[in-house]
């Protein structure tokens, strides 16, 4: 249900943010420098996600299964608090596998742009999120033609759907604005797309085009 705002706000833009503590550490500047000369202690950790790709390629595998758990669920998933709360578990853990999955391609990638099978990584990730956010959508159009109080009786005959009731009930006061599910559907597949300007102009910028030698007043070159 909060895949496809999941995915545009955070993994397609590829942004986080960080805190800065009072005390900065000051380190050095290995903009120019190429990866496999900067210090690992200046290089993400990424074995904190997966130790290898095999790990990250077989939780992969298991999104397609989890997809196919939910298509199974689908079909009864709004006819008692029960089934209900076993479809939002569902879900939660493939947002959660996506998350990781596209966190470990993408900062791959942001390490090594020049890399074909990072940038293949993501990309691969980047499509199966999309087809993912348009697969669950019928989750929102379904909760909408459900009766407003036997659906919000259900939190109150399944303690465990607590943490799901603010994310309804914004999907309710927004039913107006809601597209029926067929464009939604729609909508879903631009996110494919909608990164491609910004993703192609890093590359340009990052990649492609060699970094030019200024030559300063006290004889002083930088790159």
């Amino acid at each position: 249900m909060k895949l496809r705002s999941f995915l545009i706000s955070t993994l397609l833009a590829g942004s986080f943010a960080f805190t800065v503590s009072a005390q900065e550490v000051v380190i050095p500047d290995y903009s120019s420098t190429p990866w496999d000369q900067v210090p690992n202690e200046f290089k993400w950790n990424l074995t904190d996600i997966y130790s290898n790709y095999e790990l990250w390629n077989a939780d992969k595998v298991e999104v397609n299964t989890l997809l196919g758990k939910i298509k199974d669920q689908a079909k009864s998933w709004t006819s008692s608090a029960k089934n209900m709360l076993q479809m939002f578990k569902t879900s939660d853990k493939l947002e959660l596998k996506l998350y990781h999955l596209y966190s470990y391609a993408r900062r791959q990638y942001d390490m090594e742009m020049s890399n074909s099978t990072f940038n293949q990584m993501k990309g691969e990730i980047q499509s199966i999120y999309v087809d993912a956010s348009m697969q669950l959508n019928f989750m929102n159009d379904d909760l909408l033609k459900m009766d407003e109080k036997t659906l919000m009786g259900y939190f109150s005959e399944e303690p465990n759907l607590a943490p799901y009731k603010f994310t309804v009930e914004q999907l309710l006061r927004s039913k107006k604005h809601m597209l029926p599910l067929a464009e939604e559907q729609l909508l879903s597949l631009t996110g494919i797309y909608s990164s491609n300007i910004s993703e192609a102009a890093s590359i340009l910028n990052d990649v492609d085009i060699p970094a030019p030698t200024v030559t300063l007043q006290m004889v002083q070159k930088l790159s």
